[in-house]
């Protein structure tokens, strides 16, 4: 019998239209942003906030010139302190370093693996500063679960990274209409893909005209730094035919996490918990293993049953910058235990239940809660 084929940890999914929406733009011939770099604007923005105060979308060309275009914006004084969590992906530290910022670390709930108003709060008392100080946070919404900001009670700017997370929900509403900003992104194994590229989203008509000027890189009247970042058409137009299917994505999504938060219910295995309130999009599915030690064996057996998983973080930022470890203890609880599985809109159900029927063999039926 033919072995069945690899599941990856991450996968693409392809729409119907996308590809001939994408040679459309290709044959006319306005391969650079324009009119559809326009268009995916306003129905990005009118998905977010359908009704209400009007929001503006820039589209980019990667997650991090979205978040480097916002801190920018935001106006961050060269050396000043911004508040960022230790478990996250390294682009947050490295847009926050070419902006020439000071990063302020905190630590993160091990259960939600997010940044709490609470672990900023000791970030903050232990760099000696004063919330007044911060020039912003930047609060991810890690593997698509929503940090509550209805209850973040810091006074200060915060730019919402929703790299993970467009699509999840905080009381109902849209992840990136909380903050003074937010950033999306849409690399190729994002929520919806452009291939590369991201989106900064404000209500903030001031903080958007900034936005824009800072892409105004050429045929000024006067000379500022400014960013050759604009989204092309031709993935603009792939991002507008991924948009139109989110629904279904979210509800893919979330029936393969049900599946799987069964499965773990029976073999007594803990996951990522969301946070009251909040709804999320499941961009990742991350088992809480009892140790490194049991993360490592059951990544080591799903791959020889050939599936894919890995740690959804690769390095905290506090060990990349060598932090004391004593007060990031939620972090290193999350990077330690945390192993993340395959959930995507194209997984099958045949493959999900591979993965299901893998976890089994690896941690056995028995329930392991002690």
């Amino acid at each position: 019998m033919k072995n069945p084929e690899r599941i990856p940890h991450s996968r693409p999914t392809i729409v119907p239209g996308m590809a001939e929406a994408a040679a459309a733009v290709i044959r006319s011939g306005r391969h650079a942003s324009g009119e559809e770099r326009r268009a995916f604007e306003e129905e990005f923005a009118r998905r977010l906030a359908p009704s209400g105060a009007p929001l503006h979308a820039l589209a980019v060309q990667s997650g991090f010139a979205a978040l480097h275009l916002a801190l920018k914006a935001v106006g961050v004084p060269r050396g000043a302190p911004v508040l960022v969590p230790s478990y996250v992906c390294a682009a947050v530290l490295h847009a926050v370093d070419v902006s020439g910022a000071r990063p302020v670390v905190a630590d993160v709930d091990p259960h939600t693996f997010n940044m709490t108003a609470a672990s900023a709060r000791r970030a903050l008392a232990r760099a000696g500063l004063r919330a007044e100080e911060v020039a912003c946070a930047i609060v991810p919404h890690l593997l698509g679960f929503p940090v509550p900001l209805h209850a973040w009670d810091l006074p200060i700017p915060v730019i919402e990274d929703c790299a993970m997370a467009l699509g999840a929900r905080i009381r109902g509403n849209e992840v990136g209409v909380s903050g003074r900003a937010a950033v999306f992104s849409f690399y190729a194994t994002k929520v919806i893909s452009t291939g590369q590229g991201g989106m900064v989203v404000t209500r903030d008509e001031s903080f958007y005209r900034e936005l824009c000027d800072l892409l105004a890189y050429d045929n000024r009247a006067s000379w500022r730094p400014a960013f050759n970042y604009p989204l092309s058409d031709v993935a603009a137009t792939l991002g507008r035919a991924q948009l139109a299917h989110l629904d279904g994505f979210r509800s893919a999504r979330a029936e393969h996490a049900a599946r799987y938060r069964a499965a773990c219910g029976r073999l007594g295995i803990e996951t990522q918990m969301p946070a009251p309130e909040t709804d999320p999009i499941y961009f990742r599915f991350a088992l809480r293993l009892r140790d490194a030690g049991e993360r490592d064996r059951v990544a080591s057996d799903l791959e020889h049953s050939g599936i894919e998983a890995k740690p959804p973080v690769f390095r905290p930022l506090h060990d990349y910058l060598g932090l004391d470890p004593a007060g990031f203890a939620g972090a290193a609880e999350a990077h330690t235990r945390a192993l993340s599985i395959p959930i995507y809109p194209s997984l099958s159900a045949e493959e999900r239940e591979r993965v299901i029927a893998a976890l089994e063999r690896a941690l056995g039926a028995a329930p392991r809660r002690e």
